[in-house]
């Protein structure tokens, strides 16, 4: 790796995370960005000398040290950094340490190669904190557009879905929310009309509650430590990230969700091996805020970002690697968790919903015993013979595959993960994917 190769791509990063730093690299005498730089694909040794390479330092920032992370791919340098905000200072002051030329920077010895015989590993941007300028604009502005969309809906009741006053309320919500839209606010709008479309009085008056909560968060300036979460759960800011390490987690599934648009939301579904809580990493279609690989797949968790709120909590992961090859030992793993006895499941789900009606989606990995059909309703069974109604979901024949794959005749069910639901004071389960053991080996598959 040379000198000037590795400067030009750390200017041009830079650049993007704080353009006033970018020119005051060119005040001080550096080349500016963008101005006489040669493009990147020219810096032959940088590309030519390693095809990815990694570092991470120790940053000293206001009294606090972070671990910043650089990755180079081809000519594109990117970064993350353990505070897990956006706008970093000490991405910053590491990136101005490359694209300075100090001492050690141009030295390949600083740089750890990947090996081609590597498990393909990335990371992406943390998400946003307290301190991100773009997600904390005019929260004033955003609480009088949720409160006029709980007005609406109040004024017109459960046929408010095809209501102009309604529909109108929901655009302005979206133009007042930060720029990108946060998760969170856009997967209760389309939660909200799922539930104005079933005409659900209990799933609208969730709804309505979990915004008014937030609205009262939002004027009163959400000290307290649920306010904060209640922020993280709904614009990704608000109460400090969890930081986590070295741990190895099971993506178990994963699943589109209607936000704003339809199928906007992406979520994958992660189970640390470690202590069995489930995680969820989501982000909206199209952005690059989520991890690479497929499904199932065995994650080694280098450094990751949990936010406490809604549940599941959400996992953001900064520094991993992924193998499609899930072991038969971590299998056993993920099914030792499985929660074997339903009667502890309602107690579960009016937890999780105490504090976050609105946007908690309560998933679970319940053991399964076996299958029973009651008048055409499919039922999990348990080890005590108590049974968890099944209910179907975007597709109409997820539960024809299911029955079909967990009453193979050659096999026996083991775990089932899927999201709970109530409908009409009944709890029901709406299936994600599950694990079948054929000839004493467990399978996983997706629904």
């Amino acid at each position: 790796m040379t000198g000037p190769g590795l400067r030009e791509v750390a200017r041009q990063a830079l650049q993007r995370l704080d353009p006033a730093l970018g020119e005051s690299l060119s005040a001080s005498g550096a080349p500016a960005v963008g101005g006489s730089l040669p493009a990147p694909a020219s810096a032959t040794p940088l590309v030519s000398t390693a095809r990815m390479i990694r570092m991470s330092l120790d940053v000293a920032a206001n009294g606090v040290v972070e671990i910043v992370s650089l990755r180079l791919d081809a000519a594109n340098l990117g970064w993350s950094c353990s505070c897990g905000l956006s706008q970093c200072v000490h991405a910053a002051r590491a990136l101005r340490l490359l694209a300075e030329g100090a001492p050690g920077a141009e030295e390949s010895r600083s740089l750890m190669p990947f090996s081609s015989l590597s498990p393909p590993s990335a990371s992406t941007p943390p998400p946003p904190g307290r301190a991100d300028a773009r997600r904390t604009a005019d929260l004033s502005g955003l609480a009088e557009s949720l409160e006029d969309v709980v007005t609406a809906v109040v004024r017109t009741g459960l046929v408010a879905k095809e209501a102009p006053s309604v529909y109108e309320s929901l655009e302005r919500l979206v133009g007042a929310a930060p720029e990108p839209l946060p998760v969170g606010v856009s997967r209760w709008i389309g939660r909200m009309r799922w539930e104005l479309a079933r005409h659900d009085l209990d799933g609208v008056s969730r709804m309505l509650d979990g915004a008014s909560r937030l609205v009262e968060d939002l004027r009163a300036g959400a000290e307290e430590p649920l306010a904060q979460s209640r922020l993280t759960t709904w614009l990704g800011q608000g109460a400090p990230l969890e930081q986590l390490s070295d741990r190895v987690m099971v993506e178990l599934g994963r699943e589109l969700l209607d936000g704003a648009e339809r199928m906007q939301i992406e979520r994958r579904y992660l189970l640390d091996l470690d202590n069995g809580e489930l995680y969820r990493e989501e982000g909206l279609r199209g952005q690059q805020d989520i991890s690479l690989g497929t499904c199932p797949r065995l994650v080694q968790v280098g450094l990751a970002a949990v936010a406490r709120g809604a549940a599941p909590p959400v996992l953001r992961l900064l520094q991993y690697s992924s193998s499609p090859v899930v072991q038969q030992a971590h299998w056993q793993t993920v099914g030792r968790y499985a929660v074997r006895c339903y009667e502890e499941l309602p107690d579960f789900y009016r937890a999780a919903l105490q504090d976050f009606p609105s946007l908690a989606e309560p998933t679970v990995c319940v053991g399964a015993a076996g299958l029973a059909t009651v008048d055409g309703q499919l039922f999990l069974l348990d080890g005590q013979g108590d049974r968890l109604p099944l209910i179907s979901g975007v597709q109409p024949t997820t539960l024809a595959y299911l029955e079909q794959r967990l009453l193979d005749p050659k096999g026996k069910p083991d775990m089932v993960l899927g999201r709970l639901q109530d409908r009409d004071a009944t709890l029901y389960l709406r299936p994600l994917a599950a694990t079948v053991a054929v000839d004493g080996l467990l399978q996983h598959f997706i629904l």
